[in-house]
């Protein structure tokens, strides 16, 4: 069985951490939620990056930092968690394609956001993570629910984001940019 834990692993990506200010970034803000909650969370800072000496030092301190783990570890975990870092954070796409429910705070926009839809592929969370151990316990207390959110995100990945598919998104893309530069087609 599968733990009910959120995983997720990663950097301090997301801005520039300064003693004054790295507590209210939305990565270190969910490692301090997951400090509170660690019946809910599997989650570690792999590396502290982009940051002054000072709050590296500091938040090395306060939070610790974990060996990176493969890609696929999300797979030993019902829930994970794509949260952006200097932008969107890459791994979405694979997150759903491990079977995971995966819980979703961004701001960044990303090419199939108009495909996946909250609620029937993910779980969407405030950018500021404040409903995140809500989403988080609703999973829990909706076990089947939540699987059968996490299997239709799988399904949805698996059959429409195809190479065949991004072939097509890239050449349209290249098409729009030629038209507004005024290129010849």
């Amino acid at each position: 069985m599968l733990p009910s834990r959120v995983f997720w692993r990663g950097s301090s990506t997301g801005g520039h951490p300064m003693k004054d200010n790295w507590r209210r970034m939305h990565r270190l803000r969910m490692m301090a939620i997951a400090k509170t909650r660690p019946d809910l969370f599997d989650v570690g800072m792999t590396g502290f990056i982009q940051c002054e000496q000072d709050a590296c030092d500091e938040m090395r301190a306060e939070i610790g930092q974990v060996t990176p783990t493969p890609e696929n570890e999300s797979r030993k975990y019902k829930y994970a968690i794509d949260i952006d870092g200097n932008t969107f954070s890459q791994r979405y796409l694979r997150l759903l394609m491990s079977g995971a429910l995966v819980f979703k705070a961004t701001v960044f926009n990303e090419f199939h956001d108009d495909w996946l839809v909250p609620y029937k592929h993910f779980i969407p969370v405030q950018p500021d993570l404040s409903d995140l151990v809500e989403r988080i316990e609703w999973a829990v207390a909706h076990d089947d629910h939540a699987r059968r959110i996490a299997e239709t995100g799988r399904r949805f990945v698996r059959d429409h984001i195809t190479s065949e598919q991004m072939e097509c998104y890239i050449e349209l893309a290249l098409i729009e940019l030629a038209d507004a530069l005024g290129m010849d087609k």
